[in-house]
């Protein structure tokens, strides 16, 4: 359930690189830029020597890890602090530091040009909503936490974009990936959890969340999710809100 948990939030990061339009852009072009610096010689050296300049010291983008989503995220706050130096690069030293073809989009990019006007401003805002996530990534990944914290973490990372989205209106779209990737997981195992008196015997229960999984965040891992639902009979039960009851998994 741990590593399905921190799957199913690296997905959620694959989906706002994918499926959003704001998100989107600022993933793509925080990659575009991470691509740029570190495979483009003349780039990197501009822009280390500007990092000198400007902070005494040169400064790494990340480079890409495609199988690790969150990684996107790295790359946009290396780049949004070294945003002064970007500028420089591409204000001062840009005859001789752009190569390639990718120069002109890079250029575009750091300046906020046509399409990339809302760059910057998004980028903020994407470093404003999604550490949580990386953060719940990690812990699921290193902590093995018990399943009520599990259960906790997600309820508190659909606030966390519910505040977001108070706050920026015109932003909206976060909340709805979460909702299609993550939430239907979250009410799964608020049923798996369910301590209705009125509710099936345990073995018509377990086939029915069996039958539900379906596409969710724990399909593939039937072994896991039988442990799970095991637990009903053998370990302490908690109270979930709104009354019903979950159980303690150590």
């Amino acid at each position: 359930m741990y590593g399905t948990g921190a799957h199913g939030l690296s997905l959620f990061f694959k989906d706002a690189a994918s499926k959003l339009g704001w998100t989107k852009g600022v993933v793509e072009a925080v990659l575009h830029m991470s691509l740029t610096v570190n495979g483009g010689e003349r780039i990197r050296a501009a822009l280390q020597s500007a990092q000198v300049a400007v902070f005494g010291k040169p400064r790494a983008i990340t480079v890409h890890a495609p199988t690790r989503f969150a990684v996107q995220l790295m790359i946009g706050k290396d780049v949004m602090r070294s945003k002064e130096a970007f500028f420089k690069v591409v204000c001062n030293d840009w005859e001789s530091a752009s190569d390639g073809e990718r120069a002109a989009e890079f250029r575009n990019t750091v300046l906020a040009n046509g399409e990339h006007s809302k760059f910057w401003d998004h980028l903020a805002r994407y470093i404003e909503a999604m550490p949580p996530f990386s953060d719940a990534i990690h812990q699921l990944e290193g902590d093995r936490p018990m399943l009520s914290q599990v259960y906790d973490v997600l309820v508190q990372l659909r606030s966390h974009l519910e505040d977001f989205e108070k706050r920026h209106p015109t932003l909206k779209g976060l909340k709805a990936l979460y909702d299609q990737r993550i939430n239907a997981a979250v009410k799964l195992i608020e049923e798996v959890y369910a301590g209705k008196p009125d509710s099936p015997s345990y073995e018509e229960r377990k086939e029915q969340i069996k039958r539900k999984v379906g596409s969710l965040m724990l399909s593939g891992i039937p072994s896991e999710l039988e442990y799970l639902m095991d637990t009903l009979t053998t370990r302490k039960e908690m109270e979930l809100p709104g009354g019903g009851k979950r159980v303690e998994v150590p």
